[in-house]
């Protein structure tokens, strides 16, 4: 689990579990990004994707054969995960970024490394994950943007934005009033 992962119920450990505990050849158990985008935006994000652009220039013009996007399935990011530890160990596997799952996730170099075992991952929902924790997807560059600035402007300004709101929110100033966290 990520360190800007914020658990929103109890019960959050006991959803990852259940498609592990039905299934021995379910391997991990996760969710997709995050955030839900509403058609419009997403339909935006598309068309303005300047990296399908920049990859297709140095494919046509500079003849880099290299310059293409990952192909990526929907699996569980590495945000928070659960993994089933027995496959992991017993076949050695390993985040191998350097290697030929170079350019993925970490949560990606897992499941497809997984996946060639005979293995499957369980995506859940993001809505239905979204009931159980928060991401704040890039809070350091969020809290600290003079120290640790993102390289795009928008993500940036998402980032700060997301947090701000978090901060608002009735689930941090709950967090906040709880002494029970304190140690």
């Amino acid at each position: 689990m990520h360190t800007d992962t914020i658990v929103k119920r109890p019960d959050w450990l006991e959803r990852l579990l259940l498609p592990l505990q039905n299934d021995p050849k379910c391997a991990a158990s996760g969710a997709w990004k995050l955030e839900l985008q509403s058609p419009l935006n997403e339909f935006i994000r598309k068309i303005t994707d300047t990296k399908k652009a920049k990859l297709w220039f140095r494919r046509t013009f500079l003849g880099d054969a290299k310059a293409r996007q990952l192909p990526r399935e929907l699996c569980p990011r590495d945000y928070c995960t659960l993994y089933r530890s027995e496959p992991i160990r017993r076949l050695g596997l390993h985040f191998d970024s350097a290697g030929r799952f170079g350019g993925y996730t970490a949560g990606e170099q897992m499941y497809y490394q997984l996946k060639e075992n005979g293995y499957h991952a369980s995506v859940i929902d993001t809505a239905e994950m979204m009931k159980y924790m928060v991401h704040l997807a890039h809070a350091t560059a969020g809290l600290r943007p003079k120290e640790r600035r993102l390289g795009h402007w928008r993500a940036q300004v998402k980032a700060e934005m997301k947090l701000n709101r978090l901060f608002k929110s009735d689930l941090a100033k709950e967090l906040f009033e709880d002494a029970g966290l304190d140690l």
